[in-house]
């Protein structure tokens, strides 16, 4: 590596062992800082990604989110809560938008959605299934067990 290796990667290298060593917060943080002077925005990116894939996809949901942060909770609405609420969507994480949206799916009853809402629900649901899911439910909405793939629907 000392005969072959740009001199900007023998530093990223060298703060890469430095972080390691040091294992604190501000170590870290520096070593971001050398990267970003010293490595392209290719490298910095391969980077990213080998050491994202070296985790567990658990882990590497709540690292990516920790840097890139989530919208946290809905707010409650200042003027129109659908331009709000489309403006939260925008801006959450995945695992914010599938938890709120299960809670609210599961709160969903006609007391609470009358029913144009809940068949526009349904309708926006059911564009988003692929056809070979959308064959599946209707099969399995007439009386015959199929598995719906990737669904935990065990047949």
């Amino acid at each position: 590596m000392q005969k072959y290796a740009k001199r900007d990667h023998k530093r990223a290298a060298r703060m890469l062992g430095y972080s390691l060593t040091l294992g604190t917060v501000e170590g870290w943080e520096a070593a971001s800082e050398i990267w970003r002077l010293r490595l392209t925005a290719t490298e910095r990116a391969a980077l990213s990604w080998a050491a994202l894939r070296s985790l567990d996809p658990d882990q590497a949901t709540m690292v990516a989110e920790t840097v890139l942060g989530g919208a946290g909770a809905p707010l409650p609405p200042l003027m129109d809560p659908m331009t709000d609420a489309r403006w939260w969507v925008e801006h959450a994480s995945s695992a914010e938008i599938e938890s709120y949206l299960l809670a609210i799916l599961k709160r969903v009853n006609p007391c609470v959605l009358d029913i144009r809402a809940r068949k526009t629900l349904f309708w926006t649901l059911w564009v988003s299934f692929c056809s070979r899911d959308q064959r599946a439910f209707l099969a399995r909405a007439k009386g015959k067990w199929e598995v719906f793939p990737g669904s935990g629907v065990e047949g």
